[in-house]
């Protein structure tokens, strides 16, 4: 809700100007919560948007890591992804993209909780979801062990990574288990994205003052904007393996219209997904539970119903308490009330 709202303020200005301005305009969006943002644009615009979220690059890293031996994939011993070690980014980067050089995925959810329906030998067609098992049960157990306890249970291998997806799953927050120790979930280090994006705005200044070097923009990893740009303007059709649009019939057991995240076919004629069957069952449900609350969340917070809100957060499966959604609601409308005038 927090996010979603703060966001909100500030993006529904954006949609409705593309809306005025430019209506025939696509717009691209990766500024978070992507669906959230999405459902806006869809229920009270007329614009034509997409969200775009580099995630199922983890995906890749999480294969690359398992099946480094059958990849030819160099590893460090006993890897393991850390938030803030940016040496870590690089060898993350690394594994992932010697992966997907030799493994395509096939994957299907909502944006940070997508899950490999399919891994397969990009040059060979090989299966590699066998192999991936076998690795599964002997490789190092500090690596993404909540990925690995979800493997097991629901018999498919999620792609986003232990930190995007317990804010999906309640049993990661438990305080007074401390489940998250267990699983050893990172928390979310804000000094480090503080000194981050100083860091970043005084590279962009020398980039601006043309004082800075430039060619290493041309390694850079990016969202993916820049392919989806081309399918649609020079109009050579792009199959992108990931891309946040309303499900219609791409994912079966998910509600008609709602966001969810699949592989799109991009082109002058728009973008289109693909179609993946139905999730099992058990994923779904955490699924539809998710997109009930998004849509409960986006309502509220472009409306400023505060009662709306109150009951998206008590359906919110993070909160086991409907005090402490209250005293949630409260604290937050409180604390950011300058920024959030929707609700004032």
């Amino acid at each position: 809700f927090a996010h979603t709202a703060r966001n909100l303020a500030v993006v529904m200005d954006i949609l409705r100007d593309v809306e005025e301005l430019c209506p025939d305009a696509w717009l691209l969006n990766f500024t978070n919560p992507v669906p959230r943002i999405s459902i806006a644009a869809r229920k009270y615009t007329q614009i034509k948007t997409v969200g775009i979220c580099h995630q199922i690059g983890f995906g890749y890293m999480v294969v690359g890591n398992l099946l480094q031996n059958e990849l030819g994939i160099e590893v460090p011993e006993n890897y393991r992804f850390y938030w803030e070690d940016p040496k870590r980014h690089e060898t993350e980067h690394r594994i992932a993209d010697e992966a997907k050089e030799k493994v395509s995925l096939l994957a299907a959810g909502i944006n940070h909780f997508t899950w490999m329906l399919g891994v397969r030998h990009r040059q060979t067609g090989e299966d590699l979801y066998p192999a991936l098992w076998e690795r599964h049960k002997t490789h190092y157990k500090g690596f993404e062990p909540l990925t690995r306890e979800l493997a097991d249970l629901f018999g498919l291998y999620p792609v986003s990574g232990d930190c995007h997806l317990c804010e999906y799953l309640p049993y990661s927050h438990n305080m007074n288990r401390g489940v998250w120790e267990r699983y050893d979930i990172q928390m979310y280090n804000l000094d480090l994205a503080e000194q981050g994006r100083d860091q970043l705005w005084e590279k962009i200044d020398q980039l601006a003052s043309g004082k800075g070097d430039t060619d290493y923009l041309r390694e850079a990893h990016t969202e993916r904007a820049e392919k989806v740009i081309s399918g649609l303007v020079v109009g050579q059709p792009v199959l992108e393996e990931s891309l946040n649009i309303p499900n219609r019939g791409y994912i079966q057991n998910l509600p008609e219209g709602a966001i969810v995240e699949v592989p799109a076919m991009v082109s002058a004629h728009g973008i289109h997904g693909v179609g993946v069957g139905n999730l099992p069952e058990g994923i779904a449900e955490i699924c539809r539970r998710q997109i009930t609350v998004a849509e409960m969340v986006v309502e509220s917070a472009v409306t400023g119903d505060k009662e709306l809100a109150l009951r998206a957060l008590a359906l919110d499966p993070m909160i086991d308490d409907p005090q402490v959604a209250r005293d949630l609601l409260n604290d937050y409308l409180t604390t950011f009330r300058d920024y959030l005038p929707q609700f004032s």
